[in-house]
């Protein structure tokens, strides 16, 4: 294959632009597991400066405690309710068809 000097002209000064894209593609799961790692690091100081809910409940009054209580209670029942409701439409039978048959008539 030769190349003439036309040809030339075109391919070297784009040997660049893809000698660039070819190391971006090399580096990228490096890049991006750094970035994972970084991630990681930053969720786990976070984890360790937050107060836990001991220590939120501490600091909180009495009222507050009841309320937040009371708003858990709250979903609960909403979520019993719920399922039961489920449990009522289940156990009650499918309505009939209005032109399919009632009955299986096999005869051999």
């Amino acid at each position: 294959m030769s190349f003439k000097p036309l040809d030339m002209q075109m391919s070297v000064p784009r040997t660049q632009d893809v000698s660039i894209l070819k190391s971006q593609a090399a580096q990228k799961p490096i890049v991006d597991q750094n970035a994972l790692a970084q991630q990681s690091i930053q969720e786990t100081e976070k984890m360790r400066t937050e107060s836990s809910k001991l220590e939120k409940s501490a600091k909180m009054t009495i009222k507050e405690q009841a309320r937040e209580q009371k708003g858990q209670q709250d979903k609960q029942s909403d979520q019993e309710v719920v399922e039961v409701d489920a449990k009522k439409s289940q156990t009650v039978s499918d309505p009939i068809h209005p032109y399919k048959g009632h009955h299986v008539d096999i005869s051999l």
